[in-house]
């Protein structure tokens, strides 16, 4: 897992997702990555169990959930490849009308981050995706 600012800046920003308020999410539709990241956080992201501490990721995360920020400039067809090089699904995202955002993006991972990570590490390797990494828990445990 790359541990400089990209990945944990993308989680410590997810953590958010926790207090957002949660609406019917449309985005998944054919699996078509949106040029902006939706405004939806849907209710079973929150709900899904919390994994972790594992050897991949040392701390609390939601499992299946990886969280993308996509440049500025990445194009919409960019934004599409990039979710299809991991086989993720958008599933919500936190907008907030920027034009940018987080996109919450399923992957199916076994459990122990292990996929999550390697998805992430692909992202990282893309000129258009400035951080991606786990949706860490922050706080108690």
């Amino acid at each position: 897992m790359r541990r400089s600012g990209g990945g944990f800046a993308a989680a410590a920003i997810a953590s958010a997702i926790g207090c957002a308020t949660s609406k019917v999410n449309s985005s998944t539709e054919g699996h078509v990555v949106p040029a902006e990241a939706p405004d939806s956080v849907p209710a079973w992201v929150r709900q899904d169990s919390l994994a972790g501490p594992s050897a991949y990721i040392p701390i609390r995360f939601r499992k299946n959930i990886l969280v993308v920020h996509f440049r500025r400039e990445a194009t919409q067809a960019q934004r599409q490849e990039a979710i299809d090089l991991i086989s993720g699904t958008v599933v919500g995202g936190i907008n907030r009308g920027t034009g940018n955002g987080m996109y919450l993006v399923r992957v199916p991972d076994p459990g122990d981050g292990s996929v999550l990570v390697r998805a992430s590490d692909q992202l990282h390797r893309l000129p258009y995706v400035s951080a991606a990494g786990p949706d860490i828990e922050f706080g108690p445990q």
